[in-house]
C-alpha cells in the first residue's frame, strides 16, 4: 500500500512539472483565458458574495482556525498523535512549498476583471494548495478511522466539493489563472501522498 501511495506522489509530481513547464512557456494562456471567460461570465452580486465566502475557507485565518479546531477534535476523539502530526505536516508543508514555488516561478496575477485584491505571485494558487492540504488530509483521516462506509463516502464527497469550489472561487474572483489552481492541486497531492507514505500505516479494521 505504501509503495502505491509513493507512486501516486511521483505521478502527481510529474503532472505538476508538466503544468509548470507549460506555465513557464506561456503555453496555458489560451486555455486559461477560455476557462476564465466561462466562469466569470456567470458573475452576479449574489454569486460574488457566495464565492467570497467560499474562498475564505482557505484564507490564512480560515485555514488556521479550522486546523486548530481539527487538532482539538482529533485529539479528543482518537487520542492519537499520528493523525495530528499528519495534519500539521501536510498543512505546514504545503504552505512552505507554495512560498518556494511562487518565488521560483514569479508569475504575475491576472490583471483583468479582478473582484478582490491579492498581493504576491500567482503560480501555484496558495488558496488551492491550502484547501487541498487541509481538507484532503481530513478526508484521509476520516477514511482511516471510520469503520462505516457511508461516512467515508460523505467525507470524500464533502472534501472534493470544498476543494473544487475554492479553486473555482479564485478564478471567479479574478486573482488566479486556472493553471494556477490545477497546478496547486497536483503539487499538494504529491506532497500529501508522500507524507502519508512516510507515516506507519494504521491497523485496518473491518468496514461496515
Amino acid at each position: 500500500m505504501q509503495n502505491t501511495i509513493r507512486r501516486l506522489s511521483l505521478l502527481c509530481t510529474l503532472v505538476f512539472a508538466i503544468i509548470a513547464i507549460f506555465v513557464s512557456m506561456n503555453g496555458t494562456a489560451y486555455l486559461d483565458e477560455k476557462i476564465i471567460a466561462s466562469i466569470q461570465g456567470l458573475q452576479s452580486d449574489t454569486l460574488t458574495s457566495i464565492m467570497t465566502a467560499i474562498t475564505s475557507l482557505a484564507s490564512e485565518v480560515g485555514i488556521t482556525l479550522i486546523s486548530i479546531a481539527s487538532v482539538i477534535i482529533i485529539f479528543m476523539r482518537f487520542r492519537r498523535r499520528r493523525e495530528i502530526l499528519l495534519l500539521i505536516s501536510v498543512v505546514c508543508g504545503s504552505a512552505l512549498l507554495n512560498k518556494v514555488f511562487k518565488l521560483l516561478f514569479a508569475r504575475e496575477r491576472p490583471d483583468f476583471n479582478r473582484l478582490i485584491e491579492e498581493a504576491g505571485y500567482s503560480f501555484p494558487s496558495g488558496h488551492s494548495m491550502a484547501a487541498f492540504s487541509l481538507y484532503g488530509i481530513l478526508c484521509y483521516i476520516v477514511w482511516e478511522n471510520s469503520r462505516e462506509r457511508r461516512w467515508r463516502l460523505i467525507s470524500l464527497l464533502a472534501g472534493a466539493v470544498i476543494i473544487v469550489m475554492i479553486g473555482i472561487s479564485r478564478i471567479y474572483l479574478g486573482v488566479h489563472y486556472p493553471s494556477d489552481v490545477i497546478g496547486g492541486y497536483f503539487a499538494t497531492a504529491a506532497l500529501l501522498f508522500l507524507i502519508v507514505s512516510l507515516y506507519p500505516p494504521k491497523r485496518k479494521e473491518p468496514v461496515k
